[in-house]
């Protein structure tokens, strides 16, 4: 039960399907755990509207945009020429949503050639990818796993510095949520952050990111059994 120490938002995750579906699904398990309500296709079911329709409304009925750009542009709306994925994010910058992007890394991933655009599709992603990243700071990522963890300390930061969630209800949720929950000492700690680097440089407060970061070492260790 949600207590007046946590106002739910809601989070739009726009991405490719087919390619990602796998990088969706953490990225889904994380913003569940963080208590958002999250808009996703997953959860679209049948709809009298357009899938384009029915996109555009669910990201301007949330709060925040994530976006997953791997290496394909999306299926193309035949009024605009530009995919779905695009008109989503165009969407967000219009009913200024917070947005977070994060790019796949092409240099550490291998990636299918089904799933490689190219011609025309490529040239529209890079295109796309250029755009984001000349409005956002973006990071890249790897593995779903990878990108699952810096989704949850964006996240958890936005939520704790916008006072939707509190350092008291991040507590409960990390008690209550998980069953088995990783403790580190402060040389370990101190050693995370190290590795972390720049991706928790902008985290404001101390005790929250703690509390994720083991939260995470708990779901790496579930995931290894």
């Amino acid at each position: 039960m949600l207590t007046s120490d946590i106002n739910m938002i809601k989070v739009f995750l726009s991405s490719t399907y087919k390619d990602l579906q796998i990088h969706r699904e953490a990225v889904i398990d994380i913003l569940n755990r963080l208590w958002c309500y999250v808009n996703a296709m997953e959860y679209f079911g049948a709809n009298q509207s357009t899938p384009k329709e029915l996109s555009l409304q669910r990201v301007r009925e949330s709060n925040v945009y994530v976006g997953i750009l791997g290496m394909r542009y999306g299926s193309i709306d035949i009024a605009t020429n530009k995919s779905i994925t695009h008109l989503e994010y165009l969407e967000a910058i219009k009913e200024d949503l917070k947005i977070f992007v994060y790019l796949i890394d092409e240099d550490k991933q291998p990636i299918l050639a089904k799933h490689n655009d190219t011609g025309k599709a490529r040239e529209a992603l890079i295109e796309l990818k250029e755009m984001v990243k000349s409005n956002h700071t973006t990071l890249s990522f790897t593995t779903p796993d990878d990108l699952a963890k810096k989704v949850c300390i964006d996240l958890a930061n936005y939520l704790a510095t916008n006072e939707v969630i509190t350092e008291k209800k991040m507590n409960e949720l990390v008690d209550n949520r998980l069953d088995d929950i990783s403790r580190i000492d402060d040389k370990g700690y101190e050693f995370i952050l190290k590795e972390l680097g720049s991706i928790v440089e902008e985290f404001n407060d101390e005790s929250v990111l703690r509390n994720i970061i083991e939260c995470l070492m708990s779901l790496d260790k579930q995931t290894a059994i």
